[in-house]
This record gives C-alpha cells, structure tokens and sequence, in this order.
C-alpha cells in the first residue's frame, strides 16, 4: 500500500522524490542485497581462483626446477661422502628444469700448518656468469684438484662455491657447495629470500 502525502505547494518535486522511494524501499533493499550477494560470490571466486593458480605454479615448478651442484670433470660423485676424484671441477645441473642467468662465484680457504696465530690464505677467483645451463650440463670451474689438496705440506683447504640462479618461472635460488679438501662436506639448496 502505497504512503500517501500532503501535497506540497514549493518543492513538489522532492516531495515526489521522498514519496516514490518511500513507496519503492522494499524494491531498492531487494535489488541492493543481490547487488551484494553477487559481489562476495564473485569475490570468493577470485579468491579460490588465485589459490589454485598459485597451486599450480608451484607444481610446474616443481617439475622444471634447476638444481645446481659441484662435481669432478668428466665423472660423477662416488657413494654417499661425495668424495671427488680427479682434477677438474664443474658445476652440473641435476635438476629437471634450465638455471638461468647463472652466476657462480668460488672461494678457497687455506689454513697452514703454523702458529695457532697465522692467518689463512684466501683466494677469491674471478666470477663466472653464464646467461643460461640446461640440464646435465656443466660449467668447468677454474680450479684443478692441486688446489684442493690437504696434508702437511699444504694444510687444510676449504673451498666454497656458491651458484645463484633462475628458473624459468622467474623463481631465485641458491646452492652453496662447502668442500674440504676433495670431499664435499656440506650442500644447501633455497629459494633466495628476494623471490
């Protein structure tokens, strides 16, 4: 039933306004409540939409993720102490997926056997940056085994190498490879915290 009132001699017009939203409140709230319905219908949408892509990004990235380790020249890694033999050292892709933008980055350590205060020997070889590694591909280090050698007349050797890297998601990672001597001690592999 539609409200009834006085008419008004000046301002007619917004007593015509007043009168038919009066009549017409329960129209407006109706259509005002879909209105809203629809938004947060499409907004739970959106939002469960990006949860799944996310999700799937991370599964391709799974399956196409470079992996970048140290290995002999030419051989693989024997057993579980990772001991290398030989006289080159390279780094190997291991995973499924391309390193991109490579940049490689080798430190050696030599600590003499003399005085407890001596201090080591450091050697901080040039930086090697390659646009891109596939996989079971290599990039030879400069660094031969002689460099790596421990015993008495040489002291104990630590060589780091650290590998940044990209896949092809855009996602950054790191591998740091500690070595003493000619056994690997120590490998960690993360996503870089920039990522």
């Amino acid at each position: 039933m539609p409200v009834v009132f006085p008419a008004a001699t000046t301002h007619s017009w917004v007593w015509a306004m007043f009168s038919y939203f009066v009549n017409h409140m329960g129209t407006v709230l109706a259509q005002n409540m879909i209105l809203l319905a629809n938004f947060v219908a499409v907004l739970s949408y959106v939002l469960v939409t990006r949860k799944i892509m996310r999700a799937s990004i991370e599964q391709s990235e799974g399956l196409s993720k470079p992996v970048l380790t140290v290995r002999c020249k030419g051989e693989g890694l024997n057993g579980t102490a990772a001991e290398i033999s030989g006289y080159d050292l390279e780094v190997i892709n291991i995973g499924n997926g391309p390193a991109i933008r490579v940049n490689v980055k080798v430190n050696r350590r030599q600590l003499l056997d003399q005085p407890i205060n001596s201090q080591p020997s450091t050697r901080t070889y040039p930086d090697i940056s390659v646009p891109y590694l596939q996989p079971n591909r290599t990039i030879l280090l400069p660094i031969s085994r002689p460099h790596l050698q421990t015993g008495s007349r040489f002291g104990n050797v630590t060589c780091s190498v650290a590998c940044s890297y990209k896949s092809i998601s855009d996602v950054e990672y790191l591998s740091t490879i500690t070595m003493e001597g000619t056994t690997v001690k120590d490998f960690k592999f993360c996503k870089s915290e920039l990522s």
